[in-house]
């Protein structure tokens, strides 16, 4: 791999996984918020709504069924999981370029370091792939259950 070769690398492939992981953790993350603010504030609310007199007796069970719904979106799209992982791929091939530019570990003794990075910047995201797809079959075997 030469010079030029590398650094359409770079630019095409790396810094194009570093900022789809960071963004697609961004949004799980923004979704995590969103639903456990949800369940907190709601269920909060339910027992208030279910004593008080001056409510619609729909209210407390809508309520009640939205903490559901919430807990049950948390719990199926693996936001939290997701963004957890999202961000640790992220921040992995980000080091992976400081190991390079500082010759650590295995660049240190590497004469084709822009091949060894290439490697193991695709290794974190077969990685992370992997996993992924591993979290989705066990969702839908507990489902199939």
């Amino acid at each position: 791999m030469d010079k030029k070769e590398f650094e359409k690398y770079l630019s095409d492939r790396y810094q194009d996984q570093i900022s789809w992981y960071g963004e697609k953790s961004a949004w799980n993350q923004k979704r995590y918020i969103f639903f456990q603010w949800g369940i907190i504030i709601l269920s909060s609310l339910a027992p208030i709504l279910f004593l008080s007199d001056d409510v619609n007796e729909y209210i407390p069970v809508i309520v009640s069924v939205l903490v559901t719904i919430f807990s049950a979106a948390s719990k199926t799209f693996k936001f939290q999981e997701r963004w957890l992982e999202y961000r640790t791929t992220a921040e992995s091939l980000k080091k992976e370029r400081y190991y390079f530019d500082f010759d650590l570990y295995e660049y240190a003794q590497s004469e084709k370091k822009e091949i060894l990075f290439a490697q193991r910047v695709e290794a974190l995201i077969s990685r992370e792939n992997t996993r992924w797809i591993e979290i989705s079959k066990a969702s839908v075997e507990k489902k199939e259950k």
